[in-house]
C-alpha cells in the first residue's frame, strides 16, 4: 500500500494514487508482452515464408520431372 492517498469513498478497496500506480505498472507489462509477441510472430512469418520457397523449389522440380517430352506434348507445356 503506498503511503498517500486516501480512498474516495468507503467502498473503494484502494486509494486513487494506487490505483494509479497498478494500472501504469499493468501498462508497461501489457506493452512489454506486446513487443515480445509481435517480434515472435515475425520471426514465425519470416520462417512461413522461408518453407514457402523451399515448398515452391520442391514442386517445381516435380512438375519439370514428370512434364517432360515424352509425357506431355510441348503445346501443353
Amino acid at each position: 500500500m503506498l503511503p498517500y492517498g486516501h480512498p474516495r469513498s468507503s467502498f473503494d478497496l484502494v486509494t486513487e494514487a494506487e490505483a494509479t500506480y497498478l494500472r501504469d505498472g499493468h501498462t508497461i507489462v501489457d506493452r512489454m508482452n506486446r513487443e515480445t509477441a509481435e517480434k515472435k510472430v515475425e520471426e514465425m512469418r519470416a520462417e512461413v515464408r522461408r518453407v514457402c520457397r523451399e515448398a515452391r523449389k520442391d514442386i517445381a522440380e516435380l512438375l519439370r520431372s514428370r512434364c517432360n517430352d515424352r509425357t506431355v506434348p510441348s503445346r501443353y507445356r
